[in-house]
C-alpha cells in the first residue's frame, strides 16, 4: 500500500504541472492519470489522491512536461 506521505492532491499535481486543477480532473476522467479515491462511502464527492509513482508514470506520457 502507498503511504500518505507519497500521495499528492489534485491541487499539488496541478501546481507541479503548471495547470489549473480542472485540467487534472479532466485527466482523471479521461483515464490519463491513475488515482485513489480516499473519500468515505458516505462522502458526497470524491477525494482524489495521486501517488508520486503514478504521477511520474503519467509524466512519461506527456511531452514537454518535466519536474
Amino acid at each position: 500500500m502507498v503511504s500518505k506521505q507519497n500521495m499528492m492532491t489534485v491541487k499539488q499535481v496541478a501546481e507541479e504541472m503548471g495547470v489549473v486543477p480542472a485540467v487534472v480532473y479532466k485527466w482523471i476522467a479521461l483515464g490519463d492519470i491513475d488515482y485513489f479515491n480516499i473519500a468515505s462511502h458516505s462522502a458526497k464527492r470524491p477525494h482524489f489522491r495521486i501517488s508520486e509513482s503514478q504521477f511520474k508514470d503519467f509524466l512519461k506520457t506527456k511531452e514537454g512536461f518535466q519536474l
